[in-house]
């Protein structure tokens, strides 16, 4: 007997690795981090998302403040993905808002949250392995609902088996450059940093625009 099964109301959610991208506009990475470690040296952070001494969090940068700095060559190339992102699905116009800095250090993580605007995302610096996943959390109502229709299967571990439809997280492992573009209702939070080197990205909002 065949079953057909199909997933209904999925979740999107964009990644790209613009690597490439940054040298068309004779940029890399390193200059990107250069300038976070210069705001991080000005600006003493904020608590928000990031949690304990060794995550840092800067205040909502501009990133187009400068038209010849890397923030701003940056800023166009995520600006033009996240337009295309948008525009997939919806009519209009979507423009990068705020953004700021993440610099989580060995322990460092980032609790449950989510944002309050159209779409969201983060550019991934510099990402050592073992420094924190990017993990995704499924809508708590709906996960709480499969959850109370009985016990799960498990693996030979003895630990639970999360088909797509009942899965509680996913976990992403991103790397130098990656680019992730989410809705910003989407929870979300990121695992304590394992190893000794920083763990640095910039997160930003979109919001749609008039024009």
């Amino acid at each position: 007997m065949n079953i057909n099964l199909e997933y209904i109301f999925p979740t999107p959610f964009w990644n790209i690795n613009i690597t490439n991208e940054l040298k068309e506009y004779d940029i890399n990475l390193e200059d990107i981090i250069k300038e976070c470690w210069k705001i991080k040296e000005q600006d003493l952070g904020r608590n928000i998302s990031n949690v304990g001494k060794a995550s840092y969090q800067s205040h909502d940068i501009n990133l187009f403040e400068s038209p010849k700095s890397c923030f701003f060559k940056m800023a166009t190339i995520i600006n033009n993905i996240s337009q295309s992102v948008y525009e997939s699905t919806w009519q209009g116009f979507v423009e990068v808002d705020n953004a700021w800095i993440n610099i989580n250090k060995k322990n460092g993580q980032n609790r449950v949250h989510n944002h309050q605007a159209t779409l969201s995302g983060c550019l991934y610096l510099q990402v050592p392995e073992k420094s924190g996943d990017f993990v995704v959390v499924n809508n708590p109502n709906e996960s709480y609902i499969y959850r109370s229709y009985g016990q799960l299967h498990v693996d030979s571990n003895n630990l639970p088996i999360y088909p797509e439809h009942a899965a509680q997280e996913l976990f992403y492992k991103p790397k130098d450059g990656d680019l992730y573009i989410f809705p910003s209702h989407l929870l979300h939070y990121v695992q304590p940093n394992e190893t000794d080197n920083e763990r640095i990205s910039i997160a930003f909002n979109c919001l749609k625009t008039w024009k």
